[in-house]
Formats: structure tokens, sequence, C-alpha cells
């Protein structure tokens, strides 16, 4: 999502967000909590995951360098569905919400790439969707 972006844009998020160092077993956001950010994982890895009501985890996916984690909840104005903890030491830069949210307003550029990624995602659930309804 953030390929392919004008210089500017590209600033304006370097000058909200700066590059952190965080290790692994770090938790980025637990569920039920609102999102004041957006995570660019710049390195390594990240899982997010269900908790069920007995206390077990449901892995749902895995994201590693240069992927983005929690805008669609961010955007919708809703509440994590799940947690994200980091597989491995990772950089991470949180962007601010009120920076993401203002570059979709400003930016055609990053509006696309963000449409684009939300029907990328769209198509990747609904495959899992698929598959895990044939091994019932």
């Amino acid at each position: 999502m953030l390929t392919d972006l004008p210089e500017k844009d590209l600033n304006i998020i370097r000058e909200s967000a700066k590059p952190k160092m965080l290790k692994r077993g770090e938790v980025l956001f637990r569920q039920g909590t609102a999102p004041r950010s957006v995570i660019w994982l710049i390195s390594g890895k990240a899982k997010i995951f269900q908790e069920t009501p007995g206390g077990q985890r449901q892995t749902a996916y895995i994201y590693s360098d240069g992927d983005l984690i929690g805008y669609r909840q961010l955007i919708a104005g809703e509440v994590h569905p799940v947690s994200a903890v980091l597989l491995e030491d990772s950089t991470i830069m949180l962007i601010p919400g009120n920076t993401f949210k203002g570059l979709i307003d400003s930016s055609p550029p990053f509006a696309r790439n963000l449409i684009s990624a939300l029907a990328r995602d769209f198509t990747v659930w609904m495959h899992r969707t698929t598959v895990f309804t044939k091994f019932r």
C-alpha cells in the first residue's frame, strides 16, 4: 500500500511516525481495543489471533516485512476483533490514525493503493473461508 507513493506522501508518514524496534512477544494491540494508529511492519513477523472464551488462541494471519496491520478497523471505526503479537524482533512504525485518514482524503495514489489492498484482503479472506468450509 505504501509503494509507488509520491515523495510528499511518504514524507508525511515519515514526519508523523518514527521507526521503533520491538522484541519478540510484544503485543501490538489487544482484541476489543480501539485502534489509534496503523502499524507498518518495516521488518519482522507478527501474527493476529482471536482468543476463545476458554482462552485458546486461534491464529488468523501472519504478517511480514512491509505489511500494514490494523488499518481496516481504523477506517471502519471499530474495535480490533483480534490481537496482534510479534513473532520475532521487529521494526515498526506507528502511523497515527489522523495521518492515515488524512492521506486517504488528500492523496489519490494512497486511496487507490488502499482500495487495491482491501480488495486483495477480501479475496484472501474469502479463499480462507472456502478452504475451511471444505474441511468441515
